[in-house]
């Protein structure tokens, strides 16, 4: 979730000094994220995700985050929420080894839980929407669910679309649903069933407002917790445990939990590793 578009104004331009930044190049479910250490003014952050991306092709989506007086924070170059990030983050504080801690993210209200279970995975809480009702039916069998920080309508389908295909269908759905603007970000999951019982197949296109960019992403985090708690609707169940298949062919695992019949919280776990730790001037 980051653009590559360029920006006149950028760090070490004109008569400024170039900045170097560390930068971790963190592989959550193939959804390559780069880690930039210490937080970074509004100005800054476009910059230094252009730079990333143009030495990085690979990466999908930049992020920045702080371990200050051990209380780390997290946020993303384009404002929007990031379950894959934040797995990331924990996982690059943790060094891998089992443990959690509970991050400040931007854009969520709450603090979020985040950590290591066992080496080569990373879980994450997701934040259910304080403002509306978490999960509501649309016209055509589809299903909005609102997020903190970033919505997905959930769509099934019986045949992969492909990259160009899903992304022209999940303009048109956000645009007749009014999410392109109503929050950071907004996204459709396409999904489709398997052979396998409790394996669903997913295709995630993601919109970030803050960067007007859309993305057909190898995995996504957000997205999957939208589908297991559509999932977790549709079946009637009192808790969820469901595998969803990402574009990377990698498999994440949400679990949805309720209380009395409400839902009390998300989360997401899947494979992780750290691919590449570097330094950008800028």
């Amino acid at each position: 979730m980051a653009s590559k578009t360029k920006d006149s104004q950028s760090p070490g331009s004109e008569n400024q000094q170039p900045r170097t930044y560390d930068v971790t190049l963190a592989w959550p479910a193939g959804n390559i994220t780069a880690l930039v250490r210490g937080m970074v003014p509004a100005s800054s952050k476009k910059p230094i995700n252009d730079r990333i991306l143009g030495m990085f092709p690979n990466v999908e989506q930049v992020g920045f985050y702080s371990e200050e007086r051990n209380r780390p924070a997290l946020e993303m170059a384009g404002g929007e929420f990031c379950g894959n990030a934040l797995r990331s983050v924990a996982y690059l504080i943790l060094e891998g080894k089992p443990g959690e801690a509970l991050f400040s993210v931007f854009g969520v209200e709450q603090k979020l839980v985040a950590g290591v279970r066992e080496e080569g995975s990373a879980f994450a809480q997701i934040p259910l929407s304080r403002e509306f009702d978490t999960i509501r039916k649309l016209n055509g069998g589809m299903w909005q669910v609102d997020l903190d920080g970033i919505s997905h309508i959930v769509v099934k389908v019986t045949k992969a679309l492909g990259e160009e295909q899903a992304k022209l269908v999940a303009k048109e759905l956000l645009t007749k649903t009014n999410l392109l603007e109503d929050k950071p970000a907004s996204g459709v999951m396409f999904i489709r069933e398997t052979d396998l019982e409790g394996v669903l197949e997913m295709e995630p296109v993601v919109f970030v407002r803050g960067i007007q960019t859309f993305f057909y992403e190898t995995a996504c985090a957000s997205g999957t917790s939208a589908v297991g708690i559509w999932y977790n609707q549709e079946s009637g169940a009192e808790d969820t445990l469901l595998k969803v298949r990402q574009p990377s062919r990698e498999v994440l695992d949400v679990r949805v939990r309720k209380n009395n019949g409400q839902l009390e919280d998300v989360f997401i776990e899947g494979p992780m590793k750290i691919l590449q730790r570097t330094e950008v001037s800028i």
